[in-house]
């Protein structure tokens, strides 16, 4: 920890197999005031065999020489770059933030584009209320998509990416998370447009569900949202958010 010394709820576990990095496309005020980024890092840190640190968008200032020179993005928790995670997983609550998920790889040294990306690249992933009405925009920079409020998805995936993770090549790991309900891999699907911009066909590979259904929570009281964190540099310092 850094200067939110009042942030100690983030603590090491020793057990935790697949490490996250949850990262908030803006600002850190703003990260912290943000209901659902709080909920999910609840939610994975709540999973015996996860780790969830926090990363928000780095700040650049001053001239174009000081910027590259600026340092690779790190977590806020531990100072892990973001590229030495497992996986790291964008909430997004508004469209206007996408650009950021651009900027945020970048400063991460992380390849933009999915196809571009290797074994040793972490997984990319994306939710929120955003990406859940339409996850289309960013679906060339992200690897899954997780659609929904699903605590059970959240669980399941985690279930899965570290049962398989280290034993399967990732596109054979990306069909087993495509078959959990609300994930959603762009790179499974195609899609051809007509001159005027609307659909002309729609395919999949094979062995993958033709539609993705959003999954939604089934009672509320199983994860309640809550400031999990509460930091004096969030926009909301003196609010208990729930």
């Amino acid at each position: 920890m850094k200067k939110q010394d009042e942030e100690k709820l983030i603590r090491v576990k020793k057990e935790a197999i697949t490490k996250i990095c949850i990262a908030y496309p803006n600002k850190y005020s703003l990260a912290m005031s943000n209901l659902g980024f709080l909920s999910i890092i609840c939610l994975i840190n709540s999973h015996p065999l996860a780790l969830g640190e926090r990363a928000s968008l780095l700040l650049e200032r001053g001239s174009t020489q000081n910027k590259k020179k600026a340092a690779k993005l790190c977590s806020l928790d531990s100072g892990r770059p973001l590229n030495d995670f497992d996986i790291v997983a964008f909430s997004i609550s508004f469209e206007n933030d996408y650009i950021n998920v651009v900027r945020m790889l970048k400063q991460a040294a992380i390849p933009v584009y999915a196809n571009k990306r290797d074994e040793s690249s972490p997984l990319i992933i994306a939710g929120g209320i955003a990406t859940m009405l339409n996850p289309e925009p960013i679906a060339d920079f992200i690897d899954v998509f997780l659609l929904g409020d699903s605590p059970e998805m959240v669980n399941e995936f985690v279930d899965v990416y570290t049962a398989s993770a280290r034993t399967l090549p990732k596109k054979e790991l990306l069909k087993k998370l495509a078959k959990i309900k609300g994930v959603y891999v762009p790179s499974f699907y195609s899609v051809k447009y007509n001159d005027n911009g609307t659909i002309n066909s729609f395919s999949h590979e094979p062995g993958i569900k033709p539609e993705v259904n959003i999954a939604m929570a089934k009672d509320l009281t199983v994860a309640p949202a809550y400031s999990y964190i509460i930091s004096k540099d969030a926009l909301f310092s003196d609010m208990l958010l729930i």
